[in-house]
């Protein structure tokens, strides 16, 4: 994944893996494992389907069955990359610089 991974999701690869594991009752689920139990089905289960989409996805890489892969295009990992890095180019808008350090810049540049 990575020689095809954008920076961007290498970034919120790297966010979500640095945030660390919420150990909640919710989250740990010790009602479910004891429901369920050994052997039990876990993919099926309410509590999974209300949380097995908490999880980070890449934006990038796709995970489509290759059928439907080609259903809808067939658009290469470089392709996706190229149009994700231009969407990130188009959206992106600088915060507002404090005045303050708007004149020091405009100071410099009259000094320069």
């Amino acid at each position: 994944m990575f020689a095809e991974a954008s920076t961007d999701d290498t970034i919120a690869w790297l966010r979500a893996a640095t945030a660390g594991v919420p150990v909640t009752e919710e989250t740990l689920a010790l009602d479910v494992i004891e429901q369920v139990g050994p052997g039990g089905d876990f993919l099926t289960h309410d509590h999974t389907l209300r949380h097995f989409r908490n999880q980070w996805r890449p934006a990038l890489y796709s995970r489509q069955r290759y059928d439907d892969w080609v259903a809808t295009g067939a658009r290469s990992a470089q392709d996706r990359l190229r149009d994700r890095t231009l969407a990130l180019i188009e959206a992106h808008r600088p915060p507002e610089l404090d005045g303050r350090i708007k004149q020091e810049i405009e100071a410099i540049l009259r000094a320069g």
